[in-house]
């Protein structure tokens, strides 16, 4: 019982009822981060054209692209030609890739070349925005068995993904901070506006940041979206239409007077980028706007500290670059050392072809050309181009007022009145993050370099803190998260990855949980369960688009199974046939990405299809027609739910329930009233309208402008809600009766007490205490003598076993899956009482129960 939830949503942002529509769709949010670099070796200054030869792509130049150049060595090593080649872009190395050690120095290790689709550019090693990702949210099914397995990894790709919660927001619109790991962004680090500042691999959920490659307004400009939990959206230029086209979703993107303005249509709302690519806005479908800041010139330094003036060079560089038969040498703020970068690059391109530089006149190269056959030409002179680069503050700041400010977020806010603030260290990682209540999360790295890795994260406690560790032990994977220790000190979860850096094992303390996977021929992956059991699935990724297209054997359990799948071109599941053979088929509407139909059992006389129409505007259902019965939905202009009927189409009869909001003012957007089938006002609520709090930080109670005042059901009976916490929490009420319940809270927001006090009488009072883990470890009822329990845990954050205050007890005995293989209770004499046992077969299904007592 670590903490009531009270969040007081608009019940038209609720898509609860989706469930019933969908047939199909798929079930998670977007798990998507990068590509890994693909072997290629064989192509000219176009990516997508392959050459007839290893040696024609070698020798082919490499075109300028948005202002960089492309240079490339070539090497004949046993017989085939290699290439090296780096892209730079604004005079800063952005990628490179090789395929064989360089003999000519320089260091260079062995690594494959790779190439990125047209209109993707690489990025260290990894292609951004093409990693197929699960979709959508628009239903809430459960997940297709494959698409994630253990703590999770996804097979498909091998990316090990993880998502941890460091603090639950309540009240109307919470706020909430959700840490994210994926492996596939080792490596990766687009020149952003706004960077997470947690290191390579972590990032969180409020990291959203635009960037914008190559030229506004051409062909081959690109949009990319980051979302922080490592989803891409990427916009195309169109020439044509002159506009934004998404190729890997059905969003939309506009320009506006401010910058970008972002439609995602899960849930259709509005995201506001500035002409850097920084969030500024998010607006919802009901108007709630989550409003975002960034350091100034006047922010605190304890907050966003500027950063160290070692880690750039001052402004108003002039750097060098000789061009001279359409090779350019590397931009130096030193002429010879430019005249030497270009000979070296020229010597590169044409083997054999050496240059000899004695020297530099002014900005000109001096430089006498040594051919292949021996020949010593005249000595020449090659102009300089020069550029001056102003401010010259690292990726992710900006010049201002001759300082270099970082482009940190420093708060989101809601229009409640809550917010989250962030503050940095002097290398611009992430520290801590406060939330309304006061209390902070804070974030430690093994090092200030832009390689540090997050380690710990250290939460508040009733005394002092306590902290969780992050391990990184993969030999030369230096990024790749491979452990968990948690906040008892104990090792949680260990996870293991290939020599590619592909996730194969997963598992918490004692094998629980344990997933193997292994990576077949033609993308077959199969993956063994706790159980022993192994899975051979086949993956489909139309459009950028996961689905599991084959499966060997249902699943374990809370997943959607099917031997086969159809993925059409655009991403969509258009039929799937379950392990009985039978078929279900699915329509879509293309263009916005929407299941229209789902027929069950599709070619059978008892066939069965669903029906959904979609509102015009809203991602919203009107009308769903199923077997005996419709469901009809009518929403207001802004999205909320203000009528559903359902009708008997049987017997012709219909129930209506209808739902109000408040029309404005602190609690704008909120329900007001709900009217039942019957015609009866079954429920109003009140909020309140000022925000009031006494008390000392983080201890004040009181309440926000919007929180919820009271709720009066259809006999007039009035519960009332008159203390929170900053955080939102409720902290007292008081039902219609009079009788007053006070809630307490751990500084992690877990309920540690709750006193219920009658009119005139004697509060009795249950208290809850909790392991460093936030693992319920006892219950203490009004009358501790009879009524109190504890609880215990194995390392892998099982329940294991129950106590009560006389001293019986149950005990669970585990499989690796988690199953209760036994339960054994014993009398406070350590007598036992009952024995039951249970058999689960190889699909984890229940086989044998087997109980005795004495």
């Amino acid at each position: 019982m670590k903490r009531t939830n009270f969040r007081f949503l608009s019940t038209g942002l609720l898509l609860c009822f989706a469930a019933l529509l969908c047939g199909q769709a798929f079930a998670s949010s977007a798990d998507k981060s990068k590509a890994p670099i693909r072997d290629f070796t064989c192509f000219n200054a176009a990516p997508s054209t392959i050459t007839p030869s290893n040696e024609a792509s070698c020798f082919a130049t490499w075109r300028a692209r948005d202002g960089g150049i492309h240079y490339q060595f070539c090497l004949n090593v046993g017989g085939s030609m290699r290439r090296h080649e780096s892209l730079y872009s604004s005079g800063e190395l952005e990628s490179s890739g090789y395929s064989c050690t360089n003999p000519l120095g320089g260091g260079m290790s062995v690594r494959p070349n790779y190439y990125c689709p047209s209109g993707e550019l690489p990025e260290q090693g990894l292609c951004p925005g093409i990693t197929p990702e699960i979709e959508s949210k628009i239903c809430l099914r459960p997940p297709q068995s494959g698409e994630k397995v253990g703590n999770p990894i996804i097979p498909a790709t091998g990316e090990k993904v993880l998502d941890h919660g460091d603090h639950a927001g309540e009240g109307p619109d919470p706020l909430d901070f959700v840490r994210s790991f994926r492996s596939f962004r080792v490596g990766v680090a687009p020149s952003l506006a706004v960077k997470p500042g947690m290191g390579q691999t972590w990032s969180h959920n409020h990291a959203v940041a635009l960037q914008q490659v190559g030229t506004a307004g051409t062909a081959d400009s690109v949009t990319r979206i980051f979302f922080g939990e490592g989803t891409t959206r990427v916009f195309t230029w169109q020439t044509g239409s002159g506009s934004w086209l998404a190729t890997n979703s059905a969003d939309t993107l506009t320009a506006n007077s401010t910058g970008l303005l972002y439609k995602r249509l899960d849930d259709d709302s509005l995201w506001q980028f500035d002409a850097a690519g920084k969030l500024l806005t998010v607006v919802r479908r009901n108007g709630w706007i989550n409003t975002y800041a960034y350091g100034t010139s006047t922010t605190s330094i304890t907050i966003a500290p500027p950063p160290s003036l070692a880690t750039f060079a001052p402004p108003d560089v002039t750097e060098y670059r000789h061009v001279y038969g359409g090779v350019s040498g590397p931009w130096s703020t030193v002429p010879l050392a430019a005249c030497q970068g270009w000979g070296a690059a020229y010597s590169l391109a044409y083997p054999g072809f050496n240059i000899n530089i004695p020297g530099v006149t002014g900005t000109t190269c001096r430089y006498v050309p040594h051919y292949p056959n021996g020949t010593v030409g005249s000595e020449g002179s090659i102009p300089a181009a020069t550029r001056v680069v102003p401010g010259n503050c690292p990726v992710g700041s900006s010049l201002t007022g001759g300082s270099c400010i970082p482009n940190l977020l420093i708060s989101v806010s809601n229009q409640f009145g809550r917010s989250l603030n962030f503050a940095y260290n002097s290398s611009s990682q992430l520290v801590s993050v406060t939330a309304a209540d006061g209390r902070a999360t804070s974030y430690g790295y093994d090092s200030t370099a832009a390689d540090g890795r997050l380690t710990t994260v250290t939460y508040p406690a009733n005394s002092g803190t306590v902290s969780k560790t992050y391990l990184y032990e993969k030999a030369g994977f230096s990024q790749l998260l491979t452990g968990i220790v948690d906040e008892n000190g104990s090792r949680l979860a260990t996870y293991a990855y290939d020599n590619q850096g592909r996730g194969i094992s997963t598992q918490h303390a004692g094998a629980a949980d344990l997933h193997s996977i292994s990576y077949g021929a033609a993308g077959a992956v199969t993956v063994t369960d706790p159980l022993g059991t192994q899975r051979t699935y086949n993956y489909g990724t139309a459009r950028s688009k996961l689905a599991v297209t084959g499966a060997s054997l249902p699943g374990a359990g809370g997943t959607s199974d099917a031997a086969s799948r159809v993925q059409d071109a655009n991403g969509f599941v258009t039929q799937e046939i379950d392990f009985l053979g039978v078929n279900t088929m699915y329509t879509w509407d293309i263009n916005r990405r929407l299941p229209l139909t789902t027929t069950r059992a599709a070619t059978l006389p008892e066939a069965q299809t669903a029906t959904t129409q979609w509102h015009a505007t809203f991602r919203l259902p009107v009308l769903v027609t199923e077997a005996g019965r419709t469901t009809a939905y009518t929403y207001d202009t802004v999205g909320n739910l203000l009528n559903r009927t359902v009708t008997d189409t049987a017997t012709g009869v219909a129930r209506t329930t209808t739902w109000t909001y408040v029309a404005s003012g602190s609690a704008q957007g909120l329900p007001a009233t709900e009217t039942a089938p019957t015609n009866v006002v079954t429920r109003t609520h009140a909020y309140y309208s000022t925000t009031s709090f006494s008390g000392t930080s983080p201890n004040e109670t009181g309440y926000t402008a919007g929180d919820l005042q009271s709720i009066t059901n259809a006999a007039g009976h009035v519960t009332q809600f008159t203390l929170y916490d900053r955080a939102g929490r409720v902290r007292q009420m008081i039902d219609p009766k009079g009788v007053v319940t006070d809630t307490g809270y751990t500084p992690r927001g877990w309920i540690s007490s709750v006193m219920v006090t009658p009119p005139g009488g004697t509060a009795r009072v249950t208290n809850y205490t909790y392991d460093n883990a936030g693992q319920l470890t006892g219950v203490t009822l009004p009358d501790a003598t009879v009524m109190s329990y504890s609880y215990s845990y194995d390392a892998a954050h099982r329940l294991t076993g129950v106590t009560d205050a006389k001293g019986n007890s149950v005990t669970y005995i585990l499989d690796a899956m988690g199953n209760k293989t036994a339960e054994q209770i014993k009398d406070p004499s350590d007598n036992l009482q009952r024995n039951i046992t249970r058999v689960y077969d190889a699909l984890n299904r229940v086989q044998q129960v087997t109980g005795a007592s004495n």
